[in-house]
């Protein structure tokens, strides 16, 4: 009996002490949401919404969240052009006021245009949509993952955007925080060979012969997730090849 108590305490020790991965609560962080849905028409008189926008942004709270909320809305999550251009103070549930003021204003200035010129501004207009998540992707550091589609006329473009915490100083993780100089100089070759042994080419020269990094050199791109034995770089369609072949992830151990 009592042999069997002891080997249950040492189990019970073993898995506390390893504790799986820290969750947000391990460093007094908590999540909230900012939830919108917005449709306009340039008129009363048109059938449907010619412009559409829904969010779905997470938002962090605890200590130094208010850098790293900064960090996601300004990269990548609403578009670049409409915070990031601006070092303007802005709480969150300002910013995506802002920066939904400023879209529809957009699209009723552009497409009202066309509308009195033509007489038909068009059964597509601009449809913006973002859905967030965030994800301990490693210990440390939080994976803030936007899952975006946007669609301007006829062009419709859907892909993932990354931001990396560091969730103890709140700071983004860069690259060179993963990697010294002398890896960071062989890390886009690595990708290449990466990509070319995931699509099950010979080597990169058939990679490229068969319609990736055609036009550029291999290059680690800024959007990416640090996961648990590697890291991940995502491409969003038309990056580095014709966007029918989609979002393209490429996984470095």
């Amino acid at each position: 009996m009592q042999r069997d108590i002891l080997i249950a305490v040492i189990l019970l020790l073993i898995v506390s002490g390893c504790g799986g991965r820290k969750t947000l609560a391990d460093y007094e962080l908590s999540l909230d949401s900012i939830v919108a849905d917005t449709a306009v028409s340039l008129n009363k008189s048109q059938g449907k919404a010619q412009c559409s926008l829904h969010l779905n942004v997470k938002m962090l709270q605890g200590p130094h969240t208010e850098m790293m909320n900064d960090s996601v809305l300004r990269g990548g999550v609403l578009p670049a052009d409409y915070l990031s251009l601006t070092d303007e103070k802005l709480t969150p549930r300002q910013a995506v006021d802002s920066f939904i003021h400023r879209y529809v204003s957009d699209y009723r200035s552009f497409y009202g245009k066309v509308f009195d010129e033509e007489g038909d501004a068009g059964s597509a207009g601009l449809h913006y949509r973002v859905d967030t998540e965030v994800q301990m992707l490693r210990d440390g550091i939080i994976g803030y993952i936007a899952h975006i589609s946007d669609q301007q006329g006829e062009q419709s473009l859907s892909y993932t955007r990354v931001q990396n915490l560091d969730a103890e100083t709140g700071h983004p993780v860069h690259l060179s925080d993963l990697y010294d100089t002398d890896e960071l100089q062989s890390l886009p070759q690595h990708i290449g060979m990466a990509l070319a042994s995931q699509l099950e080419f010979s080597d990169t020269i058939a990679l490229r012969e068969q319609g990736y990094f055609v036009h550029t050199p291999f290059y680690a791109p800024d959007n990416y997730q640090v996961v648990a034995d590697g890291v991940e770089f995502i491409f969003v369609p038309g990056e580095i090849a014709t966007r029918d072949k989609g979002e393209i992830r490429v996984k470095v151990e």
